[in-house]
Order: structure tokens, then sequence, then C-alpha cells
């Protein structure tokens, strides 16, 4: 078409007065900024940088030539007509414990869960206890799939947080002897009367009182409903060299700009980045089951299916724009932010693979890009117009992995380390604490 991969992207992105925007589906887009996360992806990578030294290559006829990949995207989250279930209690010490239908496996939920508990009642992150994949204790969920844990379970507990809060500012009343539209939870977490500190309830003494009442301990459950999914957005650009002689290649840089709405813890958010990242390159790079001629799996274990290591994190470069736009079907206004990724870093990849055998004419492109150590078909059509149909072919390693990435010299490893920061939420300030422990992290200076 003789247009620029960017431009014609462009040309095709709903603008932002168009929404909402129904599909022919019947999917409506609520809001987003498609040109926005584009811009951010091409200014981040420096683009025309990029390709000036890709029409460098090309002219030289370089041996290892430069490909660059993008991608935009609009996911769905949560589709369809859905519910979950969320509690929360308070208990004779004061602390909580909070319920939830979903069942986390790795994302963070304890994390995130507390902050919107201890924002909405301002009980210490340290005093919130969690509970998830009980059916002793948890009566009803949906559990965890489709980017909706967030979204239904966080919001099933940010209403019953309200609930609680109600009842607790009546108990206060009653027993401070003022009216409810005077009670206001205060900073340190009591609740009492407004303007009068001293006059105030802990909420050990709230959970005490409520025992002795008729309406039973201080506690509240709901289910959250959404009609419709969230559609969050993105744009990513890959940045690969490959060996025109062998096939070999390399990952020089991946730039993923996603607006996820509103983003309530961002350690959780640019770990979720990285994951998806990581999942993505490996299923347009390396992974792959292998069957030997009788049709017997010979990829046994997930060991045989290989993605990048935490030393190749330095390669990667997670964006999230300063303009959030949050979703209007959902209370807190989230929507997902590793999911997409791992979709759209797929697409990606293989385009930047593109970019860089354009000057063949290759047409078959099959993931993963490297089969058993060899050059996938696509690679192996480039490779053999570049240098002839009878050139002796190179022989990369017969085995199933994945080529190592350089590590540079800058890099060193380093100890375990744990994170602590605050993050503002509804006027407060809330302090969280993240680990990272890894066998083998590295860290590497600019």
């Amino acid at each position: 078409l003789g247009i620029d991969p960017a431009e014609l992207r462009r040309r095709n992105l709903l603008q932002p007065e168009q929404f909402p925007f129904t599909t022919l589906t019947g999917r409506t887009y609520d809001v987003g900024r498609y040109e926005f996360a584009l811009d951010a992806a091409l200014a981040a990578s420096d683009y025309p940088e990029l390709l000036r030294e890709q029409a460098e290559r090309r002219a030289n006829g370089d041996r290892v030539q430069m490909g660059v990949g993008m991608s935009t995207y609009v996911e769905i989250t949560a589709g369809g007509d859905q519910s979950e279930f969320g509690a929360v209690a308070i208990e004779p010490d004061g602390s909580a414990t909070i319920r939830v239908g979903t069942s986390g496996h790795g994302q963070g939920h304890p994390t995130a869960f507390a902050m919107i508990v201890s924002d909405a009642l301002g009980i210490p992150m340290n005093m919130i206890h969690f509970v998830q994949s009980d059916t002793n204790e948890v009566p009803r969920g949906g559990g965890t799939g489709g980017s909706r844990s967030l979204q239904l379970a966080g919001s099933a507990l940010h209403d019953a947080s309200a609930a609680v809060l109600e009842r607790a500012k009546q108990i206060a009343a009653g027993v401070l002897e003022a009216n409810v539209e005077d009670i206001v939870l205060n900073d340190d977490g009591s609740v009492g009367v407004t303007g009068s500190p001293a006059s105030a309830l802990s909420w050990a003494q709230l959970a005490a009182h409520a025992a002795w009442s008729d309406d039973g301990p201080l506690a509240a459950d709901t289910d959250a409903k959404q009609v419709g999914g969230t559609f969050p957005f993105g744009s990513h650009i890959a940045v690969v060299d490959i060996d025109m002689e062998t096939g070999y290649v390399r990952l020089r840089r991946l730039i993923a700009v996603d607006d996820a709405g509103r983003i309530l813890n961002p350690m959780l958010v640019e770990g979720q980045q990285h994951g998806g990242i990581a999942q993505g390159v490996a299923q347009a790079l390396w992974e792959q089951f292998v069957y030997d001629d009788n049709g017997n799996p010979l990829t046994s274990t997930l060991a045989s299916t290989p993605c990048p290591a935490p030393r190749n994190s330095h390669l990667l470069r997670p964006v999230i724009p300063s303009r959030r736009h949050h979703s209007i079907r959902w209370e807190q206004r989230a929507s997902a932010s590793r999911e997409p990724l791992d979709l759209c870093l797929r697409f990606t990849t293989l385009s930047s693979m593109r970019s860089a055998t354009s000057g063949c004419a290759t047409s078959t492109c099959r993931v993963p890009l490297s089969e058993c150590g060899k050059p996938s078909a696509m690679l192996q059509s480039a490779r053999s117009q570049t240098r002839g149909a009878n050139h002796p072919r190179s022989s990369p390693t017969s085995r199933c992995a994945p080529p190592r990435l350089p590590l540079p010299r800058s890099c060193k490893k380093s100890k375990p380390i744990f994170r602590t920061g605050h993050l503002r939420l509804n006027g407060r300030h809330r302090r969280y604490v993240y680990g990272v422990r890894l066998t083998s992290r590295w860290v590497c200076s600019p």
C-alpha cells in the first residue's frame, strides 16, 4: 500500500468523540483514546530513528536486518452479564476479614483487595485478613478469569465496605447521642462526631456494640453485578534483529503502552505488564509442543517451553499513560493490565519479523518462529532468497531452546529486595509493601 504502518493504524482508530461506540457485533466500547496510546508508543520508541536505521541496513544489504513491528488492540474484560461475591466483617479486635468469590494465583489479590477496604474503612492493611477459595467461608463465586477479579470482586468489597461504614455510623450516633449525618470516618480510622475527635469510637468498640445489638455482628456481604464488559486498549512496538544467514533472532526492545483505567497499585500493574510481555514473546518465538513420528508428545513438562528470564527485563519498557480513561461501567473504574499484553505481543513480535524480512517474498508465518532451535518456514524462505537456494545451510542447535539474549556488562546480580511506597486514594495516604524474591534477579544500569 505504500503507507507507513503507524499511519495505517492511525487512520483506522476510533476518535474520542465517537464514544460510546457500538460495533457491528453489538459490543459497546464505552471510552477510549486509542490515538493517544499509539503516539505514546511511537514517542517512547523514537520511531523515526528506528525507520532510518532499518532503511540504512536494507540499503547496505547487511547480514543482520532489523524489524520494527507494532500492534494496536482493544480487549474485552469481564465480558457478559456477571456477578461476584464479596464480604467484609469487623472482628472483635478491630481488624477486618474480607472474603471474595474469586480465586487468585499470584496476581496480587490480597494486596489489591485489602487496599480497597483499607481506603474505605481506614483500617490498616496489616489488620485486614483475606479469605478466598474456602467453601466453608465463601458461599459462592465465579473464580478468576477474563480479567474480572478487580472489576467484580473489587466492586463487591467496595459496596460491602460502604454498608459496614453506614452501620458503624448508626451505632456511633446512638452511643455518642448525635445525628447520623454528623458522624464521619476520621483520618485515624475512628468513627465519630465531625469536628470533635475526642468523641469517636474505634472499630473494636464499634464491633463490641454491634455484637450486643439485635442486628448481630458488624458485617456485610453483597454480589456486585456488571452488565457488559470493559475495553482496555493500548499500542505495542517490538524491535528485533534477525541474522539472515542463520535465522537467529535477537530481541532488542519492547515498548508496551497500556491504558487500564484507574490504577489501584502501580507496582502490581508493572508486574502484570512484565509477565504478559514475557509470555507473549515466548509464544511468538519459542514455546512449542513437539511430537515424534508416531505422534507421541516429546514436550512433557513446562521446562521444555522456555520463556524470557528475569535477566532480560532490561529489554522491556512498559508505559502507563498519564491520562487514564475510566470505564463508565464499574464503580472503581478499572479494567485489565495483563491479559491484553499476552495477546497483543504475539502479533507485535510477528509483525517485527515480517518487517525485517519484507524484502523477501515470504508468505508462511507459523509460531513459534524458532521451531526446535531451527528457523521457522518464514525465516528459512527469507534466508534461501538472500543467499541462494543451493547455499549450504547453517545448522542451529537441534534441541528446543530459546536463543539466549545477550546480557549487558552493566548488569549485576542483586539480593532479594522489598520495596515500600505510599499511594493516595480518596484524599488519604495508604502504605503498601511489595516483596520481590527471585532466585536470579538482575539490575542493569542505563
